[in-house]
C-alpha cells in the first residue's frame, strides 16, 4: 500500500523589521531658558555625533557669558576662539546648519512637519524625522519632537511675525538632538538669541548704552543714579569711583536695567 504523500512544509514568515520609534519629545521654551527633556536612557549611542559638528557651526552662548559679566560681542575673534575652546557645553550653542549637517550624516530619509496649533500669539509644531538603518539602529530610527514659538519666547516685533518657521526650526533641532544624543542647546531654542544675532550683525549699542537709554527714558541723571548706588554701597562695592555708566561692571548693569525698568517714567 502506497504511503500518503506528506504536504510540503510552508516556511515560517520572518516578521518585517520595523524602525525604532522614539516617543514624542515635548519641550517648552519658557522665559529665558529652554527646558531639555532627558535623553532616553534605553537608546545607546555609539558614535560621538557632537565631534562631527563643524567648528564654524558652534558659537558661544552670549546669555550665559553675560551672566558672568562677559560681553562676547566686545571680544576680538581671537579671544572668542580661545573662550570657545575652554567653554563648557552649557556655554555653547549649535547653529541650525550644524543640526542639518548631522541629520545628513546620520542618513535622514524623511522629514514631516505638522502644525498642531496656530494663532497670532502661539504656534505649536510636531516634527517627525525618519533615519536609515545604521550600526546604532539596525532597523532604522523614527523620532518625533514638539516645539512652540510664542510672543513670550520670541523677542522682537520682526521675529514675532514668523512664529511658525521659528517653531519648525526648534522642533527640527530638538528631534535631531534626541535622535543623536546631543545635549548642547540649539541657537534656535533660545528666546533671546534672535536679539543677540541682531547685535552681532549691526554692531548695535552696548549694554552700557542700553543703560543710558533707560536712564534717559526714566528721567534719571547720572548724578542721581550714582547717589542711589552710593547709598547702597554695601551692594555696589567700588561705586564711589564710577564716573559714568561705562565704569559699571557688566553684571551689575544687567541688574540695574531690570530694576530701572520697573520705575514709572518721570520718577
Amino acid at each position: 500500500m502506497a504511503k500518503p504523500k506528506s504536504e510540503p512544509k510552508t516556511p515560517a514568515k520572518t516578521p518585517a523589521k520595523t524602525p525604532v520609534v522614539k516617543e514624542d519629545v515635548v519641550k517648552e521654551t519658557v522665559g529665558d531658558i529652554a527646558e531639555d527633556t532627558p535623553q532616553d536612557p534605553n537608546v545607546e549611542t555609539c558614535i560621538d555625533w557632537k565631534a562631527l559638528i563643524p567648528d564654524s557651526e558652534i558659537v558661544l552662548n552670549r546669555e550665559a557669558f553675560l551672566k558672568k559679566g562677559i560681553n562676547v560681542n566686545e571680544l576680538s575673534k581671537e579671544d572668542q576662539a580661545s573662550l570657545k575652546a575652554e567653554a563648557a557645553e552649557n556655554e555653547k550653542l549649535i547653529k541650525l546648519n550644524g543640526f542639518k549637517h548631522l541629520a545628513r550624516l546620520r542618513g535622514l530619509k524623511a522629514s514631516k512637519c505638522h502644525v498642531v496649533e496656530s494663532s497670532a500669539e502661539r504656534v505649536v509644531v510636531q516634527q517627525m524625522l525618519s533615519f536609515l538603518p545604521n550600526s546604532e539602529n539596525p532597523e532604522g530610527l523614527e523620532v518625533h519632537a514638539v516645539a512652540n514659538a510664542t510672543l513670550n519666547n520670541v523677542m522682537g516685533a520682526t521675529f514675532q511675525s514668523y512664529l511658525e518657521p521659528i517653531a519648525q526650526n526648534r522642533a527640527f533641532v530638538r528631534a535631531v538632538k534626541d535622535a543623536l544624543g546631543i545635549n548642547i542647546l540649539g541657537q534656535d531654542e533660545l528666546p533671546l538669541e534672535a536679539n543677540a544675532i541682531i547685535v552681532e550683525k549691526t554692531a548695535g549699542p552696548s549694554i552700557h548704552a542700553a543703560l543710558d537709554q533707560v536712564m534717559e527714558s526714566k528721567c534719571i541723571s547720572w548724578s542721581d543714579l550714582k547717589a542711589t548706588l552710593v547709598s547702597k554701597e554695601h551692594e555696589y562695592q567700588g561705586c564711589r569711583d564710577w564716573n559714568s555708566s561705562k565704569d559699571i561692571p557688566q553684571a551689575t548693569v544687567l541688574g540695574l536695567l531690570t530694576e530701572l525698568k520697573k520705575i514709572n517714567q518721570g520718577k
